[in-house]
């Protein structure tokens, strides 16, 4: 019932439907696959909606903390940060592609693979463009306050933070070979961000093997704010409940890891 209910929200376009709901679109384009309930939001704010959420119901935050080391230390674990020393019962390492770090240092091999992601945004002067648009190469988001989001490349192993010059070039090229009539809008910001990567693409949400208390949830490479919730219910639910719900958790544990290096 959940997957006709997922299907029923999917509808194929062909030319002549795309051309009534997106007028500026080129030839080149022959169909899409049109999401009704698809959305998008903005990562900076759902990160702090997140942390208000989490305060409001009881939890803190330390801001600007970043952790040196993580010992193990009979039934707790010490967090040695520039803020002082902390124990807890359970960690949870959500640290993005900073992540490889604790699994080397819990014994795992790291499968993690840093991948470069830039963006540009444009505001044209009239936004025509009211749905996200994924291409093969590219991808463009109308915000509501008449921002046009480019996106994005993906360059593994790159750690470096500021947005190429090539990048960006790239990027430009993919959007005016479908979008010719942009190039003369006004160029807004560009930017760059590292996203966690994995070997085999899939994320790693789940305890350790050989260290109780210590989870994981990592490796979403460019999916982290969409999947956060989910992660979220699933890592209460390992940490808590001790019951998961979910049928796909051989697939997303970080025992894996260690399979994955044998083979």
């Amino acid at each position: 019932m959940e997957k006709q209910l997922a299907f029923s929200e999917l509808e194929w376009l062909e030319r002549a439907e795309l051309k009534e709901k997106f007028l500026s679109l080129p030839s080149k384009v022959v169909g899409a696959l049109y999401i009704k309930e698809d959305g998008h939001v903005e990562s900076t704010r759902v990160c702090e909606a997140f942390k208000q959420a989490a305060l409001q119901l009881g939890g803190g935050v330390i801001e600007n903390c970043h952790v040196v080391t993580i010992q193990k230390a009979k039934a707790t674990f010490v967090l040695t940060t520039n803020k002082g020393s902390f124990t807890a019962d359970q960690v949870v390492i959500a640290t993005g592609a900073d992540s490889e770090r604790w699994f080397t240092t819990f014994d795992l091999p790291n499968p993690m693979i840093p991948m470069k992601g830039e963006c540009f945004s444009i505001k044209p002067k009239k936004q025509e463009i009211k749905e996200t648009l994924f291409f093969h190469d590219f991808y463009l988001v109308p915000k509501l306050d008449g921002r046009y989001i480019i996106g994005a490349t993906s360059v593994p192993n790159d750690q470096t933070s500021d947005a190429s010059v090539g990048g960006i070039y790239e990027l430009m090229q993919c959007l005016f070979s479908v979008f010719p009539q942009l190039q003369p809008e006004a160029l807004q910001s560009v930017w760059s961000g590292i996203r966690p990567g994995t070997k085999d693409g899939l994320p790693i949400i789940g305890e350790h093997p050989n260290y109780s208390g210590l989870f994981y949830a990592t490796g979403h490479y460019r999916n982290g704010v969409l999947l956060a919730p989910a992660t979220g219910k699933l890592v209460k639910e390992l940490m808590i409940d001790k019951q998961v719900s979910t049928p796909v958790l051989g697939l997303i544990s970080p025992e894996r890891v260690v399979y994955q290096e044998v083979l």
